[in-house]
């Protein structure tokens, strides 16, 4: 299932939006996490918080939203495996673990296999919001470049907005369309939707 993000400049990057087993990676405080909502305007799901630090601001959005939000810091990875799984029977089109940095390399790699043999036998997509670490890279990069369908890193750019931010964006692997890609979103936090397409 095609899913598109709020962004049209990064859903004609991606050849239409978001499917499969995807990441979407980077810095603090990039718009990972809005990103990653503004796909449930589509979609009907859960998001996992796997810390407790879902933002405040964007609480107001579970209320007209298909999407559950599950507080996932006392769950294990294969807890987690199951609530994907679960979903994934029940028919859900889609699934975010935000962030699968509070893991080791070792659960991530497994958990991300698991989690391609999910969306290869099902039209659910699954996003994975991960930290840019080690000059860029997110955490489990060696298995999140293997098993991710789709990877997209998200950067502050050195360009302000009075009322939001410029992030930018590079498509680091999609296997639906068009090689690697570059970008930019205007984040505006006055807007509705939280986020528009950069001009």
């Amino acid at each position: 299932m095609m899913l598109p993000t709020y962004s049209n400049e990064l859903n004609q990057s991606l050849s239409g939006g978001v499917q499969g087993l995807f990441e979407i990676y980077g810095d603090e405080g990039v718009g990972k996490t809005g990103l990653c909502m503004s796909l449930f305007e589509h979609a009907v799901g859960m998001y996992i918080d796997m810390d407790g630090t879902f933002p405040h601001h964007m609480e107001h959005l579970m209320d007209r939203s298909n999407v559950n939000l599950i507080p996932g810091h006392n769950l294990s990875s294969e807890d987690v495996l199951t609530v994907v799984e679960t979903s994934a029977n029940a028919n859900c089109d889609l699934v975010v673990i935000d962030p699968v940095g509070v893991w080791d390399d070792w659960t991530i790699s497994d958990v991300v296999g698991q989690l391609h043999r999910i969306s290869m036998r099902s039209d659910m997509a699954i996003g994975i919001v991960n930290h840019s670490h080690y000059g860029g890279q997110s955490k489990g990069n060696i298995s999140c470049s293997t098993y991710c369908h789709i990877r997209v890193e998200m950067r502050k750019s050195e360009q302000l907005l009075p009322d939001g931010m410029i992030t930018d964006f590079e498509i680091r692997k999609n296997i639906y369309g068009l090689g690697a890609a570059r970008g930019r979103i205007c984040i505006d936090f006055l807007e509705e939707h939280y986020g528009q397409a950069a001009k």
